[in-house]
């Protein structure tokens, strides 16, 4: 097994997959951080929440209420899980010039592996793609396809391109479109997670359970360690849809109007001002264990990737080693090509 990159080794946090770094760890953190009661749960009793399992993947109104109180139950079609397919063939990396249709084709088939986990570890709760900007009526239909790769299947919505701030990097251009998940109201709930994710095991009890808005906090590399030692990779954010919330967010959006960023000109830059204006305002942003969100160059001990849930694989970090133990999980061998791996899978 390769070895873990040094630049994640450190004796100042606790690696464990029930570590909450942020909030448990005295991490002092740029970003606001709350624990939830996740933080000090190793799993919820999987007897407790079956029959909300089903009601709220049928959209039930009277799906379990959430751990932290912060007014589950509510809403009328329940939680789901959410990607974003946001297109524009004037905004793809320069490795798709020549063939923008290849890097859709490429996020298409990252859902569809996302799927292939679900279908694996028995998830029950829905699954729904937001489609926006350029369309492509071929991969559409193929997501459409794998409808029984989770209970619900994969449904898609359509969503408004959210513009790409001045100061956005080339590289995350589209990322803004997660801000879009605000908007999705008949929703009570969403888990908007990137399109390179895939379940080890099931986590739809904290689909369920966690409060809102929720994220996991990750250990910083390279030049933003140097500001902040955690921060959240906002490659899985829990949220609560609103009207209000949607049109705070566009606003604080707009308000950032510099020239240049100033955190890392993604996404994330746009949920750090978000969430702290938030939490001055009384709404916390909570903290959710490593488990729910682990990348593969985290180095946890290898009894603990068996308790870890989902794993991101974060591109940028393709090709320096990584620390998952090959015999945790047939799912966590890594990586063929995208082609490769949905050939064999028949997706």
């Amino acid at each position: 097994m390769p070895a873990c990159s040094k630049t994640l080794r450190s004796t100042r946090f606790n690696y464990t997959a029930d570590s909450c770094p942020c909030s448990l760890g005295g991490c002092t953190s740029l970003w606001p951080c709350t624990a939830s009661r996740l933080c000090f749960k190793h799993d919820l009793p999987s007897a407790a929440v079956a029959a909300s399992h089903r009601a709220a993947a049928l959209g039930s109104a009277t799906a379990s209420s959430d751990l932290d109180g912060d007014g589950g139950g509510r809403g009328s079609h329940g939680v789901t899980y959410l990607f974003f397919l946001s297109f524009n063939r004037s905004l793809v990396r320069n490795a798709f010039a020549s063939n923008p249709w290849k890097a859709r084709a490429r996020e298409v088939n990252r859902v569809l592996w996302f799927m292939h986990t679900a279908r694996a570890v028995g998830t029950l709760l829905p699954v729904h793609a937001v489609v926006a900007g350029d369309r492509d009526a071929a991969s559409e239909a193929k997501l459409e396809a794998a409808g029984s790769a989770a209970a619900a299947g994969v449904r898609l919505l359509s969503g408004p391109m959210v513009p790409s701030p001045a100061w956005a990097s080339k590289w995350h251009r589209l990322s803004f479109n997660k801000i879009a998940a605000l908007s999705f109201t008949q929703f009570r709930k969403v888990v908007v997670l990137d399109n390179d994710v895939g379940l080890l095991r099931s986590m739809d009890h904290m689909l369920l359970h966690a409060p809102a808005p929720a994220a996991v906090f990750h250990t910083t590399i390279g030049p933003l360690a140097k500001r902040t030692p955690c921060a959240v990779t906002t490659g899985l954010l829990v949220l609560r849809p609103s009207q209000r919330a949607f049109a705070r967010a566009l606003s604080t959006l707009a308000a950032m109007n510099y020239s240049r960023e100033t955190y890392d000109g993604g996404d994330e830059e746009f949920w750090l001002r978000y969430f702290a204006d938030g939490a001055a305002a009384g709404e916390p942003l909570y903290e959710l264990p490593w488990r729910y969100h682990t990348h593969r160059l985290l180095p946890l001990p290898p009894e603990e990737w068996y308790r870890v849930r989902m794993l991101h694989l974060i591109g940028s970090l393709a090709g320096r080693g990584f620390c998952i133990p090959r015999n945790a999980t047939r799912a966590a061998e890594m990586y063929p090509t995208w082609t490769t791996r949905t050939e064999k899978w028949g997706l």
